[in-house]
């Protein structure tokens, strides 16, 4: 016959209460700490993006300026050369 720790079905006491919601609170604690970093990288990542997408239409428009301006440049010395 094995011997089987009695199984206790009476509530926790105080003492043992206080363990649990201070286990609980430490784990909450640490995700909260983990998770605020992941938050911040996710929110960098997400502005960088935004930025890069503001900056597309103003590269593209200097790039446009620049092959117009260099055309002007080319006629002029063309021009010149006549």
């Amino acid at each position: 016959m094995s011997t089987l720790p009695p199984t206790s079905t009476e509530p926790l006491q105080p003492c043992g209460r206080r363990k649990v919601l201070v286990t609980i609170r430490c784990i909450l604690l640490l995700c909260t700490t983990f998770n605020s970093g992941c938050i911040g990288t996710i929110v960098g990542e997400a502005t960088d993006a935004a930025i890069e997408v503001v900056k597309v239409p103003f590269k593209a428009g200097a790039a446009i300026v620049d092959a117009v301006s260099s055309n002007d440049k080319e006629k002029a010395t063309d021009k010149d050369a006549k």
